[in-house]
């Protein structure tokens, strides 16, 4: 039987362990279940597409991702300062909360609520893991073509 490697439109079922440089794990879908993905889809981030290309069944890896490969590098601006009048329920946030909200009515956008002083709330608009390197520990499950 010949098996198919990772490559553009197959579907590849995995597992994966991402993790901070100094060993926090973040993700770790080997204590559940797997996912599946369409490489070429943009359902992960492009470095770790990027690194699992060519793989081939039961075959495991391990890499870093520097910040541009991942979750992109941090920016400072994207900490914004809001009024606590102009968000619904603000006497329900903490420090540290992670929040969704829909500016636009379609594309939500998520933060990290960084502070809550008496009239504001200051939240991060960069992605949790932005300006990290990322190690991943990769284990490709399954590989198929397209239905």
């Amino acid at each position: 039987m010949r098996y198919l490697k990772v490559d553009i439109g197959r579907i590849v079922t995995l597992h994966y362990k991402g993790m901070l440089e100094d060993g926090t794990v973040f993700e770790d879908t080997f204590k559940d279940k797997p996912i599946t993905i369409t490489i070429g889809k943009m359902e992960i981030i492009p470095g770790f597409e990027r690194n699992i290309m060519g793989m081939n069944e039961g075959e495991e890896k391990e890499f870093t991702l520097k910040p541009e490969e991942a979750f992109g590098p941090y920016f400072p601006g994207l900490i914004k300062k809001i009024e606590k009048e102009k968000i619904k329920k603000w006497q329900d946030l903490k420090e540290g909360a992670v929040i969704q909200f829909f500016p636009d009515e379609k594309v939500p956008i998520i933060a990290t609520v960084k502070k809550i002083t008496d009239k504001h709330i200051v939240i991060d608009l960069n992605h949790p893991l932005a300006g990290k390197k990322i190690k991943f520990k990769v284990k490709i499950l399954k590989v198929r073509s397209k239905r």
